[in-house]
Parts: structure tokens; C-alpha cells; sequence
């Protein structure tokens, strides 16, 4: 049946796209360990320690909130099995 059919790809990307954001917040903690290496004053060329950090709490942020989103969409596709 093709809804099943489509169901099931909802499913895998839905599955995909989960995997790839905790993929993401996996590699936080390299970028934390990378930007401890950084001079704590910048240069023209280069962007200070304080910089990076607030930039990286930013994308951090970011990830939070569309994991939250994606979480709420979630629960509607689930209480909606997954049609189309």
C-alpha cells in the first residue's frame, strides 16, 4: 500500500534527521576542547576565545531549539500515524 510505503520513509528521515542533529551535539565537545586551544586575545585575522565561545553557545542554542521543534512535530505525526 503506498501510504504504508510513505509512512515508512516519514519514519526513516524522521529517524535520519534525529541521528544527524545528535551527531552535531556530539561534536560540541571536540569545538570546546579546540576553542580552549585559541589565544585568549584575538588578532585582525582571527577571533578571540570569548568570541568563539559566544558563537558556539549560540549554534548550541540553535540545536536546542530545533530539536524541541522537531520533538513537538513528533508527537503530531505520531498521534496522526504518519500521513500525508
Amino acid at each position: 500500500m503506498v501510504v504504508q510505503a510513505v509512512n515508512q520513509r516519514a519514519k526513516e528521515r524522521y529517524l535520519s534527521f534525529l541521528t544527524a542533529m545528535t551527531m552535531v551535539e556530539d561534536r560540541f565537545s571536540d569545538l570546546d576542547r579546540l576553542i580552549r586551544q585559541v589565544p585568549v586575545k584575538g588578532n585582525q585575522w582571527r577571533a578571540a576565545r570569548t568570541e568563539l565561545i559566544g558563537m558556539r553557545q549560540t549554534a548550541y542554542d540553535r540545536l536546542m531549539t530545533l530539536r524541541e521543534i522537531a520533538k513537538r512535530y513528533e508527537s503530531e505525526l505520531l498521534s496522526r500515524e504518519w500521513r500525508v
